[in-house]
């Protein structure tokens, strides 16, 4: 596993198209921004089989990528947005 540091606002480049930004931190958690092309299905470990599971995201759109976890229009837990670009 590589371990870096980075700073609000500092990013990371994972090949030629990801691209992990720190947007916010705070106590005890960092909020981060992916960008990614919309083939690729961006999903928080802990809910990458639930939530697909319990119908909150329909085949299409956890296949074309669209149901993402994330801020925005979300479940009580917070857990999914819709990838908007």
């Amino acid at each position: 596993m590589l371990v870096l540091s980075r700073k609000v606002n500092e990013r990371i480049q994972i090949g030629d198209e990801i691209t992990i930004t720190v947007v916010r931190m705070s106590q005890g958690s960092v909020r981060i921004g992916i960008e990614a092309p919309p083939h690729l299905a961006i999903l928080r470990e802990e809910l990458a089989s639930g939530q697909y599971a319990a119908g909150q995201c329909s085949a299409g759109q956890y296949s074309a990528g669209q149901c993402v976890p994330g801020a925005g229009a979300a479940d009580e837990a917070g857990a999914f947005a819709h990838r908007t670009s």
